[in-house]
């Protein structure tokens, strides 16, 4: 038997270690996000991802170069500038740049996955210093995540053209 301290109650329980606790608890409550819409989220991330990267793949000489440039865009949309955009809307003065960028951005798979669950984990944290009295709905196409799930759907249907 192992002591384990959970909200600072201590108990006798035979233990299997730390992740018996967060399998418990779930990693994506942790961070606030609605489970239902970060499920719509991957699921259609994985339809519009494999065209986009098979449509990325023909602007590189090699395999080994292909593999490694559509991985470094997939870095670079997916996981800086989903950030970038967000310090943009923190201010006046780039807030209204920010979100037109997101929209530019919105054409690249990986940006729509990370922003959308970006926007709606942080989407009372967005209401609050963009001045609004309510809290943005997830679906909202404007200002949280509508958007970025519609694009995983068009950007789909565009690189699929693309490739015709």
């Amino acid at each position: 038997f192992f002591f384990q301290a959970e909200d600072g109650i201590r108990y006798v329980e035979s233990s299997r270690g730390l992740g018996d606790v967060y399998k418990r608890q779930g990693l994506i409550f942790a961070f606030d996000v609605d489970l239902p819409y970060a499920w719509a989220m991957i699921l259609s991330y994985a339809f519009s991802i494999v065209p986009f990267t098979y449509a990325t793949a023909y602007f590189f000489n090699t395999e080994a170069v292909s593999q490694v440039g559509t991985l470094m865009l997939h870095v670079f949309f997916g996981q800086i500038l989903p950030p970038v955009t967000l310090i943009m809307r923190l201010f006046d003065s780039s807030r209204s740049a920010g979100k037109a960028l997101a929209w530019i951005f919105r054409l690249v798979p990986s940006f729509c996955l990370c922003n959308g669950i970006r926007l709606v984990s942080t989407q009372t944290e967005l209401s609050f210093m963009e001045g609004s009295k309510t809290i943005y709905p997830q679906l909202d196409m404007e200002n949280l995540a509508g958007g970025d799930l519609l694009f995983l759907w068009l950007d789909m249907v565009i690189y699929i053209f693309v490739l015709i």
